[in-house]
């Protein structure tokens, strides 16, 4: 299966292929595609293109958990 994200580079928006870990009911782990501390964009994702200037609205209330890199099975 693909997927991808789009990641804030230079206030642009960078369209990332991702490989999915796995799913829970409140989480996605993602095996490859990003790096720790890179910000992913979520709100309006789906209408944006590769490269499209974005501008960043902080909501502090809500916080991305960095957990440990999923170790690959094979």
């Amino acid at each position: 299966d693909r997927a991808s994200v789009f990641v804030l580079n230079s206030d642009k928006a960078q369209k990332r292929d991702v490989r999915v870990a796995f799913i829970t009911a409140d989480s996605i782990a993602l095996e490859s595609g990003i790096e720790a501390g890179e910000a992913v964009i979520t709100d309006g994702a789906l209408f944006l293109e590769n490269g499209e200037a974005v501008e960043v609205q902080r909501d502090t209330t809500k916080q991305a958990v960095n957990r440990e890199p999923v170790p690959s099975e094979g």
